[in-house]
């Protein structure tokens, strides 16, 4: 894990580009290792030099990274903020146990893909619980399924798992979404759990 903001939620472009660069010294120490950086923080606006950074770093290890990030909680088009107006990335809007698209989620075409996001049990400082909810929350669930599909596909580079979302005929989501805000794409994660002690 790379802490980017401090404890009350905040950082800078600065502390962003720091942590990143502690990803990329990691991803040449092992050469040989792949990684899913998941990234659950936004921005109300469009970084350059952010989605220079997020950009690079992504299609320099394309083949063994996948950058996951959270759409944002702006309730605004994802293509008019970073991270979620990146090519190179998996950008992850939010939904409710009833399969609408969160009111907070920002939306649009730039959007890759939907996960649940309210109401999420999450821990929190001081060693405890919470209830959170936030495309914060979904972004994660979405990396965690994509490691589990890798992870079963090991042959597989990372840019073919980041493909996988975006393809039509993937197993990894199903057009169940009951209610859309505009230009967001009806993919809401999914997958089948490989082994028998699965939950």
């Amino acid at each position: 894990m790379v802490k980017v903001l401090n404890d009350k939620g905040s950082g800078t472009d600065a502390t962003v580009i720091c942590g990143f660069n502690k990803v990329d010294l990691w991803l040449k120490k092992n050469p040989t290792k792949k990684a899913i950086l998941n990234v659950s923080m936004g921005y109300s606006n469009i970084s350059t030099v952010i989605n220079s950074v997020t950009t690079s770093l992504a299609t320099t290890y394309a083949r063994r990274l996948v950058v996951v990030v959270s759409a944002g909680n702006s309730n605004k088009n994802g293509c008019n903020v970073t991270f979620t107006s990146m090519n190179a990335v998996v950008a992850v809007g939010s939904t409710s146990a009833t399969l609408l698209e969160s009111s907070f989620s920002n939306y649009g075409s730039c959007v890759d893909i939907l996960a649940p996001g309210e109401n999420i049990l999450s821990t929190y400082p001081t060693n405890s619980s919470t209830i959170m909810s936030g495309t914060s929350m979904a972004a994660p669930l979405v990396s965690g399924v994509l490691a589990q599909h890798w992870l079963q596909n090991s042959t597989l580079t990372g840019l073919a798992i980041r493909n996988s979302i975006s393809s039509a005929s993937s197993a990894l989501h199903a057009p169940i979404v009951v209610k859309l805000k505009s230009g967001t794409p009806n993919k809401l994660i999914q997958y089948k759990c490989p082994f028998n002690d699965c939950v």
